[in-house]
């Protein structure tokens, strides 16, 4: 079973993210939903330096930068305890992450963290409720 470098822990592999849902938001912009995969890295970074220095505080609980590690293991992660998902739209090639939901297990199993965060210029599209229906 492959590990995840920076934590050492079993990844399961994953085919390529499939789309769970499309949607057209509330101002008529196409968006949709797929599983977060480790060749999101870049995606990632992108989105987390389009956040306001108060969403990122928000998020992340610091105001300073991540980390190799700490990037590597937002899109790698052992999915028998975790999953994340992204909002997503198209910029002519270029796929854009406009929020992100994640759900996290417990060692124990028996507790959980969840997180959703939505990029600032996406507000009031509707992609907060999307992502916690799903």
């Amino acid at each position: 079973m492959p590990t995840d470098i920076a934590t050492d822990n079993p990844t399961l592999d994953r085919p390529a993210p499939e789309v769970i849902e499309r949607w057209t938001s509330r101002a008529g912009v196409p968006l949709y939903i797929r599983p977060v995969g480790a060749d999101d890295i870049a995606r990632e970074v992108r989105f987390i330096a389009s956040m306001s220095v108060q969403t990122r505080y928000e998020r992340l609980f610091s105001h300073r930068a991540l980390g190799p590690g700490e990037l590597r293991r937002l899109v790698s992660f052992d999915v028998r305890r975790e999953i994340a998902l992204m909002a997503a739209v198209r910029d002519g090639n270029e796929e854009q992450i406009v929020g992100v939901a994640r759900l996290k297990k417990s060692a124990d199993g028996l507790q959980c963290e969840f997180a959703v965060v939505v990029g600032d210029a996406w507000h009031r599209h509707g992609i907060g409720e999307r992502l916690l229906g799903r």
